[in-house]
């Protein structure tokens, strides 16, 4: 079994704030609103005249766009295409970017976790003003998750990338599905046998009650047993 070590979200990686100075005649925003569940889904461009004031940031292939804003609507996105070049993130949108102690897929699916997001939106919840809001040094930096050696990180992140593949094939075969009864039934199924990859990564004693450090390095285990 491989060895689980504890740090925090701090410890791989840092929030990015580089200012976006290009000169391009056009340009992507990308808003809260643009991200959702892991995708960007904005790639429209526009004229890069009058912008809003909260389009300031740049980010890179690998980077992770997180919200600051109600954490349990799952407003984030791993950046997987190469070009960025002209494509600016609201401020409302923590640029995260891994160190070399994480695999950057990995370090994505900590902090799209259930117990990392009720966590946060439970942290968010009790700051005073109008939107439960969170920042990078005040709640997510500090939340202690548990990190394997490079080589179980590399198997675990291959076994939750086939998982959603399969899911992402599966929507899109229910998606082109006509309606029907018998339909629904096999879409139901589906669902019911696809297997989870967003359960609890991580153990903080501070909030949570979901389970030891222990428990969440066997739930991994497990995962790369099956």
């Amino acid at each position: 079994m491989a060895e689980w070590v504890e740090c925090t979200i701090g410890d791989l990686c840092n929030t990015i704030s580089d200012t976006y100075k290009g000169k391009d005649e056009y340009v992507v925003l990308i808003n809260t609103s643009d991200v959702l569940e892991g995708k960007v889904m904005n790639h429209e461009t526009v004229a890069n005249k009058n912008l809003k004031g909260q389009f300031k940031k740049t980010f890179k292939k690998d980077d992770i766009l997180y919200s600051e804003i109600r954490p349990a609507n799952k407003r984030f996105a791993f950046v997987d295409f190469e070009n960025t070049s002209n494509y600016i993130a609201s401020t409302k949108l923590m640029v995260l970017r891994h160190n070399d102690t994480v695999l950057p897929e990995y370090l994505f699916a900590l902090l799209k976790s259930n117990c990392v997001i009720d966590e946060l939106q439970h942290l968010a919840e009790t700051r005073s003003g109008t939107f439960p809001q969170i920042t990078f040094s005040s709640e997510l930096a500090s939340m202690r998750v548990f990190l394997p050696d490079r080589e179980t990180q590399k198997r675990i992140v291959s076994v939750l990338s086939s998982i959603e593949k399969k899911i992402d094939n599966n929507l899109v075969i229910n998606n082109n599905l006509p309606p029907h009864p018998c339909y629904a039934r096999i879409a139901a199924k589906q669902r019911r046998q696809t297997p989870k990859t967003d359960e609890c990564l991580h153990t903080d004693g501070k909030v949570s009650d979901r389970g030891g450090n222990e428990e969440t390095a066997e739930q991994f285990s497990s995962l790369l047993a099956a």
